[in-house]
């Protein structure tokens, strides 16, 4: 009786391994603002908006927005994963919004499998599921949530079953409080690139850093390092095998044009702006003046949008548009 006991729960170890599922499906785990295990090489960032929901979702505490801003369709996608040659896999998310979506894989390189049909989505949370069977073997393979033009979406629960077990030594998510924009995580070079805000000291940068489901990595997330010159991180998979990562920073440039809803909105826990200290331009409408002291300009009339300059060099009247560049010693009001 023992040994068929045994036998029988090799059979069910098995069996779980084969429908191995996709990690973070629930988009609860985020850095910066991308969620982790997700935004891939193929991910056409560009032409997405991508953005972190925690109201009305479908399940957990967070879900993922996208909006396609492109002309034509936009790929969102995970970062790599392992698929086998023709062993099929199942992919089903909640989505709700407008537009429409499907789903699709690619190998990490240049082959795309043909895409399922198109599913149009409505204001109700509905699941939608598509099995694809690889034409290939890959250890850096992408699942593909395509957005057809101008679909404006909430994903929730993503699950994929019938992934390939194969251990991996991939860093999937990679932030610092200084950053400017998101990492660029390339999984087939094993390199980062990552900017931060002007002015940086990169001699004591502190990352967050995600990996595949079981690796570690060296040296370990959350520990200060010199990005002066590329730092070289070393993932160790759970079966032991390595990948040498390079991690490069770069400062952004001097100057950045950018909108006032860009400088005023931040994350960082000391509230400062993410261009504090840098020279910047930004745009708006005058719409208050105080007599010898400065005056208001907003880009639209939402949350983040208007900026209280103070100076006497200028006055402006109200409903002038006006281009104005600060220098790298300023603050901001909110408005």
């Amino acid at each position: 009786m023992k040994n068929l006991l045994l036998s029988a729960l090799l059979l069910v170890f098995f069996a779980l391994n084969s429908f191995a599922q996709i990690s973070n499906g629930g988009f609860e785990s985020w850095s910066e603002t991308n969620p982790d295990g997700w935004v891939g090489a193929k991910t056409q960032t560009s032409y997405l908006i991508i953005s972190k929901i925690n109201t009305e979702v479908n399940s957990g505490v967070n879900a993922c927005g996208i909006q396609n801003t492109n002309s034509a369709h936009a790929r969102f996608t995970t970062t790599a994963l392992s698929v086998t040659n023709a062993n099929p896999c199942t992919i089903s998310f909640w989505v709700k919004g407008t537009g429409q979506v499907r789903t699709g894989l690619t190998d990490g390189g240049s082959v795309y499998l043909a895409y399922s049909a198109y599913y149009t989505a409505s204001t109700s949370w509905t699941q939608t599921t598509a099995t694809l069977i690889p034409t290939f073997t890959s250890n850096i393979a992408e699942f593909i949530i395509d957005l057809g033009i101008s679909a404006n979406l909430v994903i929730d629960d993503v699950e994929i079953t019938g992934l390939s077990t194969t251990p991996q030594a991939n860093i999937t998510g990679f932030s610092f409080a200084e950053q400017t924009t998101s990492a660029l995580i390339n999984q087939s070079t094993q390199t980062v690139e990552i900017q931060v805000l002007n002015g940086t000291n990169l001699t004591a940068l502190i990352p967050t850093i995600s990996v595949s489901d079981g690796a570690t990595i060296s040296p370990v997330s959350g520990v200060a390092q010199d990005f002066t010159n590329p730092v070289i991180y070393t993932v160790t998979a759970s079966d032991f095998s390595t990948l040498n990562w390079t991690v490069s920073v770069t400062e952004a440039p001097l100057s950045n044009t950018v909108s006032i809803y860009d400088i005023q909105y931040t994350t960082n826990v000391s509230g400062n702006s993410i261009y504090y200290g840098q020279s910047i331009t930004t745009t708006g409408t005058v719409t208050a003046v105080v007599s010898g002291q400065g005056y208001y300009i907003q880009e639209a009339e939402s949350a983040w949008s208007g900026i209280y300059v103070y100076t006497t060099a200028n006055t402006p009247s109200v409903g002038d548009n006006l281009t104005i560049t600060f220098n790298r010693n300023y603050t901001f009001n909110k408005h």
